[in-house]
């Protein structure tokens, strides 16, 4: 089973406090990439956390660029107690003193005056408490489960179509090694040939050229770089049905050896059907590499 790394699940819940109700709603979502990344956004309250939902989502999601977002509804559940901002009231106060001063003011100043002016108190935002806390990150679990369960459904449809895709390849091999074969055996009797010519009319350069035919033979024979195809290819099939979740670097890596044992074939045979069966052995390969860099 494969999982894809593109997944997203959003949640909401009520929670009750000692400060009141208040609906905690969270989305996460998770995209391609190479390694895991997190981005944040959750209320300051509950920076804290931040830890503690890193090492959850790395442990559970293993691999791709992940978002959380998080609020709550009523944040005056996450507020503490009223303080008078002194530092902004003596500085008000300053200021009043010279106004009255300079433009020549004998009306007292009323703490009613005091209570008018702006920020003169402070609301600071305190920790979330343990309740909050806990909720938080339950939340924060059943979205990871669900990314999950939305990353395996993709990942099914992604196997579906590798499943094909190997198949064609098997298909394309098994071709390639017949017209190999082929091939060789035209070589070896056109090699023959040149060999009872140069016999009639033994030279120096003859010689050479003797070596030549000889050489061209082990230059032509694929049959090693076959072998190592079909063990690829079966070592693919495996690692699709293997039980770790994270398979996306070794399939990426079997996908270029694959590549590897194509070009090879390529080049050693000059071959028009064997360069045709390798050149779709090719597309689907590539294909294949596509999709993976979205499989964790």
């Amino acid at each position: 089973m494969i999982q894809s790394m593109t997944g997203f699940a959003v949640a909401n819940k009520l929670i009750t406090t000692a400060q009141g109700k208040a609906t905690i709603s969270l989305s996460l979502k998770s995209l391609n990439g190479r390694f895991f990344e997190l981005n944040c956004r959750i209320p300051s309250a509950l920076s804290y956390l931040e830890t503690v939902i890193l090492k959850k989502l790395k442990e559970k999601l293993k691999r791709g660029h992940v978002h959380l977002i998080g609020s709550i509804s009523n944040i005056d559940i996450l507020q503490g107690s009223i303080e008078p901002s002194l530092n902004t009231i003596q500085n008000y106060m300053k200021a009043i003193t010279v106004i009255k001063k300079e433009c020549n003011i004998d009306q007292p100043i009323a703490l009613e005056h005091i209570l008018r002016l702006p920020n003169v108190f402070n609301t600071p935002e305190q920790l979330a408490d343990e309740v909050i806390a806990e909720s938080f990150l339950a939340i924060v679990d059943e979205l990871a489960d669900k990314v999950i369960a939305s990353r395996i459904k993709e990942g099914s449809t992604i196997q579906q179509d590798f499943h094909t895709r190997i198949q064609n390849m098997h298909l394309f091999i098994r071709a390639i090694e017949t017209q190999a074969a082929d091939f060789v055996e035209r070589t070896k009797e056109q090699i023959q040939k040149n060999l009872l010519e140069i016999k009639e009319a033994p030279t120096e350069a003859n010689d050479v050229q003797k070596n030549a035919l000889y050489s061209l033979l082990d230059k032509i024979d694929i049959h090693e770089e076959i072998s190592r195809f079909k063990s690829h290819l079966h070592n693919l099939e495996n690692q699709l049905i293997a039980s770790q979740v994270e398979k996306g670097k070794v399939l990426d890596f079997i996908l270029q050896e694959l590549v590897r044992e194509t070009n090879t074939m390529n080049a050693k045979c000059s071959d028009a059907t064997i360069a045709k069966y390798a050149i779709d052995a090719k597309v689907e390969i590539e294909k294949m590499r596509e999709q993976v860099q979205n499989i964790v």
